[in-house]
């Protein structure tokens, strides 16, 4: 099992052609018929094709690389060909596990920034990476790091609280200095700052 280029669908493929459970290519129904997996009442599945199904995982969020997606026992069999006249013998699939792996080529995040690139510092100043792409239609994980020029030794007790509150948890969406912070920092002889965001989705690629 895999997910695909968007991150936001899965396909499972099987070894064999099997006989769909009974149901036709292309109709969507609820995957918690065929399949376990984490959020798996909040994801859709169809076949493709007897040895393949889709999920539409884009809601199943707490389905991530590396969790096991299983078969339910008993409700798919070998597919019946023309060649065959004893498929009635045939017994259903027994359950059965498998990893889920992260797209291949990997959907890769893109980090771009809005925001004021020159502000007064009787004002904040907030940067938007709201356009950011590469998410997979879930939430980034943010990382934040300041660069300062000149460098100002005696100015790390504001970069410390930004980046702090900037990073806390798994970051934020946004970059905020407040009115206070950039005083601090003009006080201390700073004259441009350096804002750098490093994004991780949730497939694990940054």
């Amino acid at each position: 099992a895999r997910f695909d280029s968007s991150g936001a669908g899965a396909y499972i493929v099987f070894d064999l052609p099997t006989n769909q459970a009974g149901m036709v290519s292309g109709t969507e129904f609820a995957c918690a018929q065929l399949l376990a997996f984490p959020s798996v009442a909040k994801a859709t599945c169809r076949w493709v094709e007897a040895t393949e199904i889709f999920a539409d995982v884009s809601r199943a969020l707490e389905l991530v690389p590396g969790e096991f997606l299983s078969l339910l026992p008993n409700v798919v069999t070998l597919a019946c060909s023309s060649t065959q006249t004893r498929c009635d013998c045939f017994e259903p699939v027994a359950a059965a596990a498998v990893l889920i792996s992260p797209p291949e080529p990997p959907l890769e995040p893109v980090a771009l920034l809005e925001g004021q690139t020159t502000v007064a510092v009787c004002e904040g100043m907030l940067l938007s990476s709201a356009q950011s792409s590469g998410g997979g239609g879930r939430s980034f994980k943010y990382a934040w790091n300041l660069t300062l020029s000149p460098d100002a030794p005696n100015a790390s007790r504001v970069v410390e609280t930004a980046l702090a509150r900037n990073n806390e948890g798994d970051g934020l969406a946004t970059w905020t200095f407040t009115m206070d912070e950039l005083q601090d920092l003009t006080q201390a002889g700073v004259t441009a700052v350096g804002i750098q965001l490093r994004i991780r989705n949730f497939l694990g690629f940054e």
